[in-house]
């Protein structure tokens, strides 16, 4: 049976491997960005760590912008990364709600 010792450092070793090879971003980079960040994520402002931060990066040039929670990373990828389209769906929130209270 294997130490817990030993699967964390496997855990942390993959980890390690992964963003950097996806991101050239090597794990002291990581952890400087995720405390600059104060741990947690700037768009939900939920808690982070080393091991639920998603990389969030350009899609054009690859440079890592910051660490995300997962559901902020995947809106952005699903916005495509795009300020026009975040500003649409605020937009379209705001619309909503003045619909909504209009309604009552």
């Amino acid at each position: 049976m294997y130490s817990l010792d030993w699967k964390a450092q496997t855990a942390k070793e993959t980890r390690e491997k992964n963003l950097l090879r996806r991101y050239n971003l090597d794990w002291n980079s990581m952890m400087d960005i995720l405390e600059h960040q104060g741990y947690q994520c700037p768009i939900m402002l939920t808690p982070l760590t080393e091991w639920d931060a998603h990389c969030d990066h350009s899609h054009n040039d690859g440079y890592v912008r910051g660490l995300l929670s997962s559901g902020a990373n995947l809106g952005l990828g699903h916005l495509g990364d795009s300020i026009e389209n975040l500003e649409r769906a605020i937009q379209y929130l705001k619309d909503y709600e003045e619909w909504r209270d209009n309604e009552r």
